[in-house]
């Protein structure tokens, strides 16, 4: 049928209504697309549906990951990718636990979440928290972007690139290029102050010859230089800050703590500060971030963050 033609009826499967439990999306969704990437579960040695899993801790309990794709032959399994399903809306918290308790000391590379819907991407061995090591996020939504999703798909979980090792490389260093991003991005705000504090001669000159071409008057270097300290001062930062968390407090409603959660994420701040700014946890944040993204309010960004 081709990866293509898969997605669209894929597409088609996941409006609402159509699936009803964690099996259908399976059968409808999820093993048709492993199938077009070259993982035939008519192959055992490559892909194996519920793969046990050991509990190192309780030897006798059984558990078993939905998929697991690599080398797997009956003696000595070296899976390279687990992939494990939920249902429609639990791609959570508790699901990336669950899934990176599975691939604790198994020196499993990637490791999948999705829900048919929302597939979440990870590397098991980089470090932080399960969202931090989140390196892609794909959403199956618009037919329009059926070639960006068969071209992300084929990057990460093509058989042949698991196997050479590309699809890992390639994670690390999307990850890689992602965390950096987010260095500069929390280091952009600081370096605009330090340079409007300094009154930095490129701004100031740009700014006197701008009012000069506006009302044909060359205003003095120390009043512009003035104006951009003022922009600096830490009066309007913690003015803000209280600003904000003087609205949470005296109006807590959910739609209020959604404005702030947009606010704070598209200006690059972290899960653990908006949760402080909210007054809740972490994992509360992330839910409430991945509620936001289906909604279409928040633009995901891997936290890479950041999950």
């Amino acid at each position: 049928m081709g990866l293509e033609q898969v997605l669209k009826v894929s597409l088609d499967n996941l409006q609402p209504g159509v699936l009803h439990n964690e099996a259908q999306i399976k059968s409808a969704v999820i093993l048709p697309i492993l199938d077009e990437l070259g993982w035939k579960s008519s192959i055992p040695n490559e892909f194996k549906a519920e793969f046990e899993i050991p509990d190192p801790q309780t030897p006798n309990k059984k558990r078993w990951v939905d998929y697991a794709l690599g080398n797997l032959p009956n003696n000595n399994p070296r899976p390279l990718v687990f992939v494990e399903a939920k249902s429609a809306g639990r791609v959570d918290t508790k699901g990336e636990e669950q899934l990176f308790s599975y691939a604790v000391n198994r020196g499993v590379p990637l490791l999948v979440l999705t829900d048919g819907t929302i597939w979440n991407f990870y590397l098991s061995m980089a470090s932080g928290p399960p969202h931090e090591r989140c390196f892609y996020r794909m959403e199956l939504r618009l037919r329009e972007k059926i070639p960006e999703y068969e071209e992300s798909f084929q990057r990460y979980l093509l058989k042949d690139n698991v196997f050479s090792g590309q699809s890992q490389s390639e994670a690390e260093k999307k990850l890689k290029r992602d965390r950096d991003q987010e260095v500069a991005r929390n280091a952009i705000a600081p370096c605009w102050d330090a340079l409007l504090r300094e009154a930095d001669p490129v701004l100031r000159d740009a700014l006197v010859e701008a009012v000069t071409e506006k009302c044909g008057v060359k205003p003095d270097l120390d009043l512009v230089e003035s104006f951009l300290r003022d922009l600096a001062g830490p009066q309007r930062h913690e003015v803000q800050a209280v600003s904000r968390h003087r609205e949470i407090k005296t109006n807590p409603d959910k739609e209020s703590k959604d404005n702030l959660a947009v606010e704070m994420w598209q200006s690059g701040k972290t899960y653990k500060e908006i949760a402080e700014a909210l007054g809740v946890s972490v994992g509360a944040v992330y839910r409430r971030v991945n509620r936001l993204v289906g909604e279409g309010r928040i633009n995901w960004r891997k936290k890479t963050g950041s999950v």
